[in-house]
């Protein structure tokens, strides 16, 4: 992920994948091509490459390393959820998916 300044927000895009290619026994016909939005309920933005898709928006820096009242995009399920990240140390960045409450949500654990 790269995380980025747009505006006076914060924002997040894809910045590559370990599997850029789906694999030889794709089950939807892919194989060997590059992974793309094929989730997004929106079908014409379905063929979008998930390498450089911006996923994370609208980030404030509230204080204590926390950025929050963002939203972002899970392209495995076609997904918005709200957001909130916390950096807990210079090498590791807790990012937050929630719906409603941040009780009500998954967090994944980023490291540089």
């Amino acid at each position: 992920m790269e995380i980025f300044k747009c505006g006076d927000k914060y924002c997040g895009r894809i910045a590559w994948l370990k599997e850029p290619y789906y694999p030889a026994d794709d089950d939807q016909g892919m194989a060997g091509r590059v992974v793309v939005d094929r989730q997004n309920p929106n079908p014409d933005l379905r063929t979008r490459p998930l390498i450089g898709l911006q996923i994370m928006e609208g980030l404030t820096y509230n204080a204590k390393n926390v950025w929050e009242r963002g939203t972002i995009y899970n392209p495995e399920n076609g997904k918005v959820y709200r957001c909130r990240m916390t950096l807990s140390d210079p090498d590791r960045l807790e990012v937050r998916g929630f719906i409603g409450i941040p009780l009500l949500g998954g967090t994944s654990v980023w490291t540089r």
